[in-house]
């Protein structure tokens, strides 16, 4: 058996030796790179998992924020215009725009996309779930007062 072990060793190894001794440098050799490419799998591994953790966690981010959205699917367009785009991000077409206090009903929530209707998206920062009172338009950044209508019928 212990020759076998040598001879083994000697054709995986390529090495030429005569006895004992001279095999235990190889056999701690070999041990070695077996030792480094398990700690290498086990990194490998420990990012794989990560990246897995990180995915479990964005789906269920990203769950919560649907359900909570779906709790109030009538919602109002709160700045003066908002693009409804072809799909959920600025790199898409606008299709439309809607006006200050338009109602829609959200169907779904993604990364702060709401679906509004078959590839119809608005930014769901400007969309609130009460009829809103002021104008908040991005673009000045600040809420704008309404005016009320006038009660003067002489002009009219």
């Amino acid at each position: 058996m212990k020759w076998m072990i040598l001879l083994f060793t000697v054709s995986f190894f390529g090495i030429a030796c005569t006895d004992d001794t001279t095999m235990q440098e190889p056999l701690q050799g070999a041990t070695e790179m077996t030792k480094n490419k398990t700690q290498n799998v086990d990194k490998m591994m420990s990012k794989e998992m990560n990246k897995i953790k990180e995915t479990v966690a964005e789906k269920a981010s990203m769950a919560k924020e649907m359900a909570a959205t779906n709790n109030t699917s009538d919602m109002y367009v709160t700045p003066s215009l908002l693009n409804v785009r072809s799909g959920p991000g600025v790199s898409n077409a606008v299709t439309r725009t809607l006006s200050f206090k338009s109602k829609v009903n959200v169907m779904s929530n993604t990364r702060g996309w709401a679906k509004i209707g078959d590839n119809e998206y608005v930014y769901s920062k400007f969309l609130s779930g009460a009829m809103p009172t002021q104008i908040n338009d991005p673009a000045v950044n600040t809420p704008v007062q309404l005016e009320q209508p006038s009660t003067d019928t002489t002009n009219q």
